[in-house]
């Protein structure tokens, strides 16, 4: 694929509509960062809101509740749990979002500011605008090879595409 087709892709999905419906949302995601270094994941955001019916237009440009998320990398896995949001204002371009997690991290062989063949545990906070998110967070080794890195900053920027609509 080359370089403009890729450029008018990108373009045309950022320009689709974000129509958000009652339902769960799935969160395909793509990042870089500690400890994972590049990683892909998915995750599912449930609506807290059990309602039945149809939601009024308020109600599908917002979703929030419990969040599922995982996602597999360079440097390791990791599994998280929390709460987040999402806002959807018509596109791609003007969708926000806000998760805290707690995580769970197994480390393989080469992971970025993490000790290698570890487990940790930890918390992460996310902010989301447009299909950028970021991420920041902290993590304590639980268990798996000594090393200097007991405690450790975590943090990642990647680009998250919610689909359910």
């Amino acid at each position: 694929m080359s370089r403009r087709t890729a450029a008018l892709a990108a373009v045309t999905l950022l320009a689709l509509p974000a129509r958000v419906h009652a339902g769960p949302l799935v969160l395909l995601n793509a990042q870089y960062g500690a400890a994972m270094r590049a990683s892909a994941g998915i995750g599912v955001l449930t609506s807290s809101d059990a309602r039945k019916g149809s939601p009024s237009v308020e109600e599908r440009q917002m979703r929030s509740g419990l969040l599922v998320a995982g996602s597999v990398g360079k440097g390791g896995e990791q599994l998280a749990i929390g709460l987040g949001g999402i806002v959807t204002q018509g596109s791609y371009l003007r969708t926000y979002g806000f998760d805290l997690r707690g995580t769970v991290t197994r480390t393989r062989t080469s992971p970025l500011e993490a000790t290698a063949e570890s487990t940790y545990g930890g918390v992460e906070a996310g902010l989301t605008v447009s299909l950028v998110r970021v991420s920041a967070g902290y993590a304590r080794r639980l268990s798996g090879t000594a090393g200097s890195d007991r405690n450790t900053f975590t943090w990642s920027i990647g680009v998250q595409l919610p689909l359910g609509w």
